[in-house]
């Protein structure tokens, strides 16, 4: 009897084991959320620094009609390329770059970020991610 439990209690434990390992950790980051940071795009260069984020700069991944919406944002409230703009974006942290996922230009920054959908975007003050 004492065998069939400790056959059972391993047998669980296995179990559980194989889950949480088979289970992607991205998964439980990947949790939208809303988000305010600084959008940058132009030549090899399409980022978010999410605020509190510290220095992090993550490349961006979105839908066609969100991109459509980030550049004409850009075009009305960024002076160039270093000055970014402010938004407000639903999103996740979607795991570090590579180049089958998002790109060459990407794996030089420290991970992906997803945009699900962008709530505001403004030129930049001096108070932003303070």
């Amino acid at each position: 009897m004492f065998v069939v439990r400790l056959l059972q209690v391993q047998l669980k434990s296995c179990l559980a084991l194989a889950f949480f390992t088979a289970w992607p950790l991205s998964a439980f980051a990947a949790q939208e959320k809303a988000y305010d940071g600084i959008y940058r795009f132009g030549p090899e260069v399409e980022t978010i620094s999410p605020c509190g984020t510290g220095d992090k700069e993550w490349w961006v991944i979105t839908t066609d009609e969100n991109w459509e919406a980030l550049r004409a944002a850009g075009a009305k409230f960024m002076t160039n390329i270093d000055s970014g703009f402010f938004v407000k974006v639903l999103g996740f942290y979607d795991g570090p770059a590579t180049e089958e996922k998002s790109g060459a230009f990407s794996t030089q920054y420290e991970g992906v970020f997803k945009v699900t959908k962008i709530i505001t975007a403004r030129k930049r003050t001096a108070q932003d991610c303070k």
